[in-house]
């Protein structure tokens, strides 16, 4: 992460900066000290947004570190000693037989290697397997074939190790658990080179090479029951080092090993590959589980510029207070800058107390959450308990605490600037600083600034053809437009004017000069801190229109108006404090809603998406051992509620893309079919190429003029090549095969590239028909034809999904998901919590003589708490529902304008979105009336001789 090459330099600068300022201003550093130490119970809840930064990094980051360990161990269980791994594949994936001399030659030669500890011959099959006795079968398990000695075979059961049989099977206790076999169960084992029964010798632990799972058997066993040559078909390689250690010797040993496939050759043409490295699937799956981190970091990311924006507000609060204090400081020879110091050494202990309070709080979030996350993955048959794999770095730990406090610092040093610039003789008399008049020259060169840099923004985004540039810049430039106009018309209009202009801007949909621009995760958020700056700026201005119009309902209502007008007088007269309150509660709302919003929009249009993801098809069904002549006639004889079969010879290609001087190979599952297929599915698509329709699209794929790429399973391509791209195939001879990309499917299901079956076989020589569609009668068992289908092709490796079972599981994972964020982004409203309670303490104490105006003018003491819970329930109340409206908006454009065709029905999740809104309310209603309370207790007498 970027943070982390940072940190280094970060350091040791703060560090320099915060000695040089305590060795030459330890007055600063005890003034500061006696500031934060004053007022303890505020220093507790002002620490909440300090802490906030620290708990949502340190969280996001330790997720990512859990994840990692889980998947890291996981790979290490799979491969335990196993660094490479080499052998021929054919165009189906499967790697081909090569002789026992060559195997045993090649072996020899990669033993030679310094760096490598073992290296022999094996035989990985695919297979189907039938318990005789239980009746179970599994239709895709791996056979693995080895000499009884050699260095890989090692196994434990419960007992200790356990040998290879020289006759019999071992099978490893996940599977055992599958087909509930114990030991001395008959399997019927299928393979393409043919069939046999075997007894299971022992049931053995995953672990050592038992953490491969599937079968495993004597390799001149399984040559004499198949009639086999002598053979291989891979060979695996161990470093020295272990487990893990081995892996530091993987670069050396693979171009060594690639050095010496050079001079070997197999038969088919088909070269000799590397086909596993360790080390390299490693660092592939830590990349992978960055997103992880990062996508917890971009929804933190509200939460974070929530517990910022406290910051502000908490420090903006403090120099009112103090105010008399700060002018009788600059009256005494105290220069602006050195109370700004003064400040900014004050905000360090907020920040040190933030990492200290920050790491322990996100490690306790981060196992709520993993624990949460563990149940989603459990409910879609994932891994079991994901929380035993529950791990943190010592650089996360750093990142968090370290990341937290220069977050908090930054931002204290620019409120310190900001609240160090004041009238001196106004302080002294603590008189209301004076208002900024309409010509002041600082506003409009200010102006000029975000004018000046809006319009570079706009230029760079448009270069680099990146959305967040025009979005952002052109938005920019509003504000700065409104900061200069202000000269010439005052405050309302103009900025009235630019809340009005950044909500279209960021509603209506993109014009057509910026189509086509890169956009990702930051869009979202640039939309929730534009649209909610811009409807807090609409209320602040207008705010007395707001509050006549309150006044009038109070009346219509039959209520005495002077509690709400007295309620609702304050936060105006305070404008700045009231809309960085609402602003941390509209933030946060805004993007559970949005969530919760698009999350109804899935749901409602379930019945779209089946037909979306099924093409018009009930079952896939996946072939994994090649199949013979006649699979659809045999379907459709057998299966009279099976109404249609389709077919698609199926393997792998690599597909070749490039970024910048690089080229990357992207392994794919390649499909090709034929007329009927593209006659009669009906798959929907995310995009086609331009000037052609869907039928057209297939019509071009299936005359060999064009792909079709899938977004999920077996490719990504969606995310690589657009409707209209050229792309580049390249078979496993290494020849290139060019073709244009007619459309992208939206099916997250059937992934991979699309051709037809010609190219396929003339192309790539994918003959197997291994992938077949299935559509049922109207009301069948389909779940019933699945198993039935499974077991009638157990022969062949037959895998079959109901199409409605995924997306079930899918759209119940994703809201799951979905909810998770929302707890996450939980945290902001508890800041946004912590910044009512502390705003309400501090007025309290500021209006301790209003308090006592109202008490002696007839207000009883239940009529002040009604004022403050009126007063702080129209602050949240504005801050929650404005936050509703925008992002139920945001919602409703993103699904108008990129859904709607897919998804045609729009639902908004009204019960949902009130009961948060509820929640939230409940919760900050709750939380000021302590304070309140407090208030009433205040005495005329006291309060009106308080000075």
């Amino acid at each position: 992460m970027a943070l982390a090459g940072l940190l280094p330099v970060l350091i040791p600068l703060l560090t320099l900066f915060f000695l040089i300022l305590f060795v030459r201003r330890r007055l600063f550093w005890r003034m500061a000290a006696r500031n934060f130490l004053r007022h303890r119970k505020h220093t507790l809840l002002a620490s909440l947004g300090f802490v906030m930064g620290t708990v949502i990094i340190t969280s996001s980051l330790v997720m990512g570190d859990t994840l990692g360990s889980m998947v890291e161990s996981l790979l290490y269980d799979a491969l335990w000693e196993i660094d490479e791994a080499v052998a021929v594949r054919d165009p189906a994936g499967d790697e081909l037989f090569f002789t026992l001399d060559q195997g045993e030659w090649l072996v020899e030669e990669i033993s030679k290697i310094e760096a490598v500890e073992a290296a022999a011959v094996e035989i990985t099959l695919s297979a189907a397997v039938v318990d005789e006795q239980s009746q179970q079968f599994e239709p895709a398990v791996n056979l693995h074939a080895l000499e009884s000695d050699s260095f890989f075979a090692r196994f434990r059961d419960t007992s200790g190790k356990v040998p290879l049989p020289r006759e019999g099977v071992l099978i490893v206790e996940s599977l055992a658990e599958d087909l509930m076999a114990e030991e001395g169960d008959q399997l019927t084992i299928f393979t393409e080179y043919g069939n046999f029964t075997s007894e299971v010798y022992r049931v053995v632990k995953g672990e050592l090479r038992g953490g491969q799972g599937g079968i495993f058997i004597n390799i001149n066993y399984l040559w004499e029951t198949l009639n086999l040559t002598p053979s291989g078909n891979i060979i695996l390689i161990s470093n020295r080092g272990g487990v893990k250690g081995g892996m530091r010797y993987s670069e050396e040993v693979v171009r060594a090993i690639e050095a010496l496939l050079e001079g070997a050759s197999h038969p088919s043409g088909y070269p000799f590959q590397v086909v596993l490295d360790k080390k390299e699937s490693v660092e592939n799956m830590r990349k992978q589980l960055e997103s992880v981190s990062t996508l917890f970091l971009v929804f933190g990311s509200f939460s974070i510029i929530a517990g910022l924006v406290l910051i502000v507000n908490i420090f903006v609060m403090l120099a009112e207070e103090r105010r008399v204090e700060m002018g009788i400081m600059r009256a005494v020879g105290m220069k602006q800058g050195e109370l700004a110091r003064v400040y900014t050494a004050e905000g360090s202990f907020y920040g040190a107390l933030a990492a200290v309070l920050g790491v322990p709080m996100g490690l306790l979030a981060s196992y709520v959450l993993m624990s949460l996350f563990s149940r989603i993955v459990q409910n879609v048959g994932g891994e079991a308990d994901m929380l035993r794999y529950y791990t943190f770095t010592p650089t996360s730990i750093l990142l968090g605490a370290s990341g937290g406090f220069i977050l908090s610092i930054a931002a204290v040093i620019f409120i310190s600037i900001r609240v160090s610039k004041l009238e001196i003789a106004s302080a002294i008399r603590d008189l209301p600083p004076s208002p900024i008049p309409r010509g002041e020259r600082k506003i409009t060169v200010l102006g000029g600034v975000f004018l000046l840099l809006g319009a570079l923004l706009t230029l760079a985004g448009m270069r680099l053809e990146a959305a967040w540039g025009p979005l952002t810049g052109i938005s920019l430039i509003t504000v700065g437009s409104a900061f200069v106009l202000r000269r010439f018309l005052g405050d309302r209009i103009p900025f009235t004017l630019m809340g009005i202009v950044l909500l279209i801007w960021w509603f209506i949909p993109t014009p057509s000069i910026f189509e086509g621009y890169s956009g990702g995760m930051d869009l979202f958020v640039l939309s929730g801190i534009f649209t909610t700056f811009a409807g807090i700026t609409i209320i602040v201005f207008n705010s007395d229109i707001l509050l006549c119009f309150v006044e009038k309902l109070s009346l219509a209502l039959k209520r005495s108006p002077a509690p709400v007008k007295i309620a609702i007088s304050y936060p105006h007269r305070k404008p700045f404090r009231t809309s960085v309150t609402i602003f941390v509660f509209a933030l946060v709302t805004f993007t559970i809603t949005v969530m919760t919003v698009l999350n109804g929009v899935f749901v409602e249009n379930k019945e779209a998406i089946l037909e979306q993801q099924s093409g018009g098809y009930d079952i896939f069904a996946m072939c994994f051992l090649r199949p013979g002549e006649g699979v659809e006639e045999e379907i459709e004889e057998s299966f009279p509620e099976v109404v249609a079969v389709d077919s698609a010879v199926s393997g792998s290609a690599i597909m070749l893309f490039r970024y910048g001087r690089y080229t990357f190979e992207y392994p794919l599952t390649l499909y090709g079919v034929n007329s009927t297929f593209a006659e009669r599915n009906s798959f929907s698509f995310s995009e086609v190429e331009k000037g052609l329709t869907e039928k057209e699209a297939w019509g071009m794929v299936i005359r060999g003029e064009g792909a079709i790429l899938g977004m999920g399973g077996g490719g990504m391509g969606g995310s690589i090549a657009r409707a209209g791209d050229l792309i580049t195939l390249k078979n496993l001879r290494g020849e290139e095969v060019k073709l244009e990309v007619v459309g992208v499917l939206s099916s997250f299901i059937l992934g991979g590239v699309i051709v037809s079956r010609e190219v396929a076989e003339d192309a790539f020589n994918i003959t197997a028909e291994r992938m077949f569609f299935l559509k049922t009668a109207p009301g069948a068992d389909k779940e019933h034809i699945s198993q039935d289908l499974e077991r009638t092709f157990i022969r062949y490796g037959m895998n079959v999904i109901v199409v409605e079972d995924i997306v079930d599981q899918v759209l119940m994972a994703q809201s799951q998901i979905f909810d998770l964020f929302n707890v996450f982004l939980g945290l902001g409203l508890i800041v946004g919590v912590a910044g009512l309670g502390i705003v309400t303490s501090k007025s309290i104490h500021e209006r301790r003589h209003e308090i006592g105006v109202m008490r002696a003018i007839g207000f009883r003491r239940r009529g002040v708490v009604k004022a403050f819970l009126i007063e702080q329930s129209y602050i949240s109340t504005l801050g929650i529902g404005l936050g509703m409206i925008l992002g139920a908006a945001l919602g409703y454009m993103i699904w108008n304008n990129e859904l709607s065709e897919v998804y045609p029905e729009f639902s908004f999740p009204i019960a949902k979105l009130l009961i948060i809104a509820a929640i939230a309310f409940s919760v900050a209603f709750l939380s000021i009336i302590p304070s309140a309370r407090g208030a009433a207790k205040v005495e005329p007498a006291e309060a009106l001789r308080y000075e």
